[in-house]
């Protein structure tokens, strides 16, 4: 009983300010097969979603599985701008030729209010080895 009573108390007494700036991340992927095999990744939209609540964008994290060769791969997001999308990023990240591990990009556009509509995409792959199994993480905090 002690215990409840001193935990109640405690948890009286933390403050709202506590739950600010909270992880919000996001993940995406691309150059899967329905098995979740990796394929080549292709330029395109890989995903869409609605933001459930407002934040702020601040980064992100990426591997890919079979490295690309010839140029790099390059990701991006893109946030609804109303009639159109348009990327968060004025510099994009990108998957170095032979490495797996992503270079970040340069955020533009830091925010989001509930009901933006997101979409992750690739805009260019390898052109010798296109490259395969893209997991991308989006990093936000509200």
């Amino acid at each position: 009983m002690a215990l409840q009573t001193i935990t109640k108390d405690i948890l009286t007494r933390i403050s709202g300010a506590a739950l600010l700036s909270l992880p919000y991340d996001i993940s995406f992927l691309a150059g899967y097969d329905s098995d979740t095999e990796g394929e080549d990744v292709v330029a395109r939209k890989y995903g869409e979603l609605v933001m459930a609540r407002p934040g702020t964008f601040v980064g992100e994290e990426g591997y890919i599985d079979t490295v690309c060769t010839g140029q790099v791969l390059i990701v991006d997001i893109e946030k609804d701008t109303g009639s159109d999308f348009a990327s968060i990023y004025s510099t994009k990240p990108q998957f170095a030729v032979s490495t797996n591990v992503i270079t970040a990009g340069v955020i533009s556009a830091t925010t989001f209010a509930a009901g933006d509509r997101i979409r992750f995409r690739v805009t260019q792959v390898g052109s010798t080895i296109v490259g395969k199994g893209v997991r991308f993480m989006l990093k936000c905090k509200v």
